[in-house]
């Protein structure tokens, strides 16, 4: 599946990003940067930079559907 703006993820069972749905703001890959919003937050957030490879990692693991 490939990683669009304003697509939405569930994360679930992995190390570096809490469980719960998260929607792609924006992406570059050259320098390995995606920023991701938490959707259904009990407060609002920040948005929060990941890294690109990890993130696509995590999807090919099923640890990100």
């Amino acid at each position: 599946m490939d990683i669009i703006r304003n697509s939405v993820w569930l994360s679930q069972g992995t190390d570096l990003l809490a469980e719960g749905l998260y929607r792609v703001l924006d992406f570059d890959r050259k320098v390995d940067l995606l920023i991701l919003f938490k959707i259904k937050s009990e407060r609002t957030g920040k948005p929060i930079p990941f890294s690109f490879s990890m993130f696509k990692y995590y999807i090919e693991s099923n640890s990100i559907t």
